[in-house]
C-alpha cells in the first residue's frame, strides 16, 4: 500500500512539473472588439493575455460564480446581491436562474397568510460567448489556419533553449570533472636554519596545501528568452529574429563560459602556513599557484624553512657543595646530601636566575625538612615548588637559533640556609655560574 501511495505521489509530482513546463511555453493573444463590434486579434505575445493559443482557453477573466439571489415576500421582491451581478470584466458573463422553495408562513396579525420564496440567481462566465468571440477573432485576424503552427514554432524555440542550457551544463561538467582529477603533485622540501629541528616534533606535510579554486558559482544559469509581442502577420518574421538572437546568444555564452572555465581551472591555489607551529618559527618559499595540466616533466617545489625554536623551562644541571652539604638541581627536582654525622635541617632554598630571585621556605611546605647523617635526602623537592612565576618566565626563551644560543648568557645560582643538629645555628651554602644558552639546551 505504501509503495502504491509513493508511486501515486511521484506521478503527481512529475505531472505537475510537466504542467509547469507547458505553462511556461504558452503563447498568448489579445482579444479586441473593434469600433464595429467585431472581435479581432492584434497581438501575439509571450506575456499573459486574453487567449492561451494552445487550447484557446480564457486568461485573466473573472470566472467565479457569483450569487445574485432574490428573496421575495408575496408579490414583492428584494434583490440582496444585485450589485454583485455585474463585476468588472463582465463582458462574457451570463445569469442562471433557479427557483427555490416557497414557504407559507401562516396567518399574520392582520389575518393574512405570507409567502416567503427565493429566486436562485447566479452570475457565471459565459464560455460559449467567449468561444464564439475567439473563433471570430481568429478568422478576422488570419490566425485561424496558422494557430497550431505558431504554437509549435514558439514551443520549438523554447525547447531549443533547453538544449542550449544542457550543452552549457555539459561544458561546465567537463571542465569541472577534469579539474577534480588532474591535481599535480608538489614536492615539499625542508631547510633547517635553526639548528634545532627534530622532525618528529611536527608533521610538515600539512604545512603546504594544494587547493582547487571554487568554480561552482560559474555554473551557467538557464537562459531566459526575452518577452516579445508581434502582430499576427509579423509573427513568423519575429520568430526568425528570435531564433537568430538565440543562436547568437548561445554562441556568445558558450565562448564566454568556456573562457571562464578554462581560466578558473587552469591553476591550483597553493597555500603555505602557518608561520608558527609550536615550537618552531617558519617561513616559506611557496608558489601562489601551480598549473593544473603542466608539462609532465615539470617539477614544482615548496620550501619550508625552520628559522628558530622556542624553549620553555631552560635550567642547567647545577651542583654546589661545602663540607656540610651538597645540593643538586635538575630541571625537575632539588636533592640534598648530608656530609655530616648529625641531622641536617634545610630551612630555605633560594634560586637566582639572571636578575630574578625566588625563595622557598621548607617549613611552609614540610614543617621540618631533615636529611639524615651521611645520607642523601629521602624526599626530593619538585622544582616547581620553589620557583616564582618571574623565575619560570625568565627560563623561557623564544625564537632561538644556534647563533643566538651561542651568544646568549644565562646566570644561575642557589643559596641554601640550613642548620646542623640541635645547635640552632644557621649556615649557608651559596654559589652560582654563568652559562652560554647553547650549553644548557
Amino acid at each position: 500500500m505504501i509503495k502504491k501511495i509513493s508511486l501515486f505521489l511521484i506521478t503527481c509530482l512529475l505531472l505537475s512539473v510537466q504542467s509547469a513546463e507547458a505553462a511556461n511555453q504558452s503563447l498568448y493573444a489579445n482579444l479586441v472588439k473593434d469600433e464595429n463590434g467585431k472581435y479581432t486579434i492584434t497581438e501575439i505575445t509571450s506575456r499573459k493575455n486574453s487567449i492561451d493559443l494552445r487550447n484557446l482557453s480564457p486568461v485573466g477573466f473573472d470566472s467565479s460564480v457569483i450569487d445574485c439571489s432574490t428573496t421575495f415576500f408575496g408579490s414583492s421582491g428584494i434583490n440582496d446581491n444585485a450589485n454583485k451581478c455585474n463585476p468588472d470584466s463582465s463582458e462574457f458573463r451570463t445569469k442562471k436562474i433557479r427557483l427555490g422553495p416557497t414557504v407559507l408562513l401562516g396567518i399574520t396579525t392582520f389575518g393574512i397568510s405570507l409567502l416567503l420564496g427565493v429566486v436562485k440567481v447566479e452570475s457565471v462566465f459565459d464560455y460559449d460567448a467567449f468561444d464564439r468571440a475567439v473563433a471570430e477573432a481568429l478568422v478576422n485576424s488570419g490566425v485561424s489556419g496558422n494557430r497550431t503552427a505558431f504554437v509549435e514554432r514558439y514551443t520549438r524555440i523554447r525547447n531549443q533553449t533547453k538544449v542550449y542550457d544542457k550543452s552549457l551544463d555539459n561544458l561546465f561538467m567537463e571542465y569541472n570533472d577534469n579539474y577534480r582529477v588532474s591535481a599535480h603533485p608538489i614536492e615539499k622540501t625542508i631547510e633547517d636554519r635553526s639548528g634545532f629541528l627534530n622532525r618528529d616534533d611536527i608533521y610538515f606535510e600539512i604545512l603546504v596545501k594544494v587547493n582547487r579554486k571554487k568554480v561552482g558559482d560559474l555554473k551557467p544559469k538557464p537562459y531566459q528568452l526575452p518577452d516579445f509581442a508581434a502582430a499576427p502577420k509579423d509573427f513568423d518574421n519575429k520568430m526568425t529574429e528570435y531564433e537568430e538572437d538565440l543562436k547568437a546568444a548561445f554562441k556568445n555564452n558558450t565562448d564566454n563560459f568556456e573562457k571562464k572555465f578554462r581560466e578558473a581551472t587552469s591553476t591550483y591555489d597553493v597555500s603555505c602556513g602557518p608561520v608558527f607551529m609550536k615550537p618552531y618559527h617558519l617561513s616559506y618559499e611557496c608558489p601562489e599557484t601551480i598549473p593544473s595540466n603542466p608539462d609532465p616533466a615539470a617539477e614544482f617545489t615548496a620550501k619550508i624553512i625552520v628559522l628558530s625554536k622556542d624553549f620553555d623551562g631552560v635550567f642547567p644541571l647545577y651542583t654546589a657543595e661545602n663540607g656540610d652539604l651538597k645540593v643538586t638541581f635538575t630541571k625537575n627536582r632539588v636533592a640534598f646530601e648530608n656530609k655530616t654525622k648529625s641531622v641536617l635541617k634545610i630551612r630555605s632554598v633560594t634560586v637566582r636566575y639572571n636578575d630574578k630571585v625566588s625563595t622557598f621556605g621548607t617549613a611552609d611546605r614540610y614543617g621540618s625538612y631533615e636529611v639524615m647523617p651521611m645520607k642523601e635526602s629521602d624526599t626530593v623537592i619538585p622544582v616547581k615548588k620553589i620557583l616564582s612565576y618571574e623565575v619560570e618566565k625568565a627560563a623561557d626563551y623564544k625564537e632561538v637559533s644556534k647563533e643566538t644560543a651561542e651568544t646568549t648568557k644565562l646566570n644561575f645560582g642557589m643559596d641554601i640556609k640550613y642548620s646542623i643538629g640541635d645547635t640552632g645555628l644557621e649556615h649557608s651554602l651559596s654559589g652560582g655560574k654563568e652559562y652560554r644558552l647553547s650549553e644548557v639546551l
